[in-house]
């Protein structure tokens, strides 16, 4: 358990996904878990700069967002088989942050704790 706390300095949006995620999740799993979609203030959601995934406090890896969809959007219908009618979700695209930014927040622990609601918004 990493006792460091994370300094969360840029725009950031974390993302509990402590029902989904499990060791042994491939890149690519990580990263369609933590993207979404979820119940998000978009214009709140659209200053962050990066996503983190987070499992049990602890930051797992960072997502730098390139822009927020709405779920009934092509993506998330072929991604997740959502069906088309926008149900007020949201996910984002993006990909993994710059070594410089997951350095400094991957197997850190954020400076707060998630109670029922799985997203927690920082600088934005």
């Amino acid at each position: 358990m990493s006792e460091q706390i994370a300094q969360i300095s840029e725009p950031v949006i974390a993302i509990c996904i402590n029902r989904t995620y499990k060791d042994g999740l491939s890149t690519q799993q990580l990263y369609d878990h933590t993207r979404g979609t979820w119940k998000v203030s978009v214009p709140r959601a659209e200053k962050a700069h990066y996503a983190v995934a987070v499992c049990g406090g602890v930051i797992q890896e960072v997502y730098e967002i390139y822009e927020w969809l709405p779920s009934d959007s092509d993506e998330f219908v072929r991604l997740l088989g959502r069906p088309k009618g926008n149900d007020g979700r949201s996910g984002f695209v993006g990909g993994v942050a710059p070594d410089d930014i997951r350095d400094k927040y991957v197997g850190k622990r954020l400076p707060d704790r998630f109670y029922g609601f799985p997203i927690r918004y920082y600088n934005c």
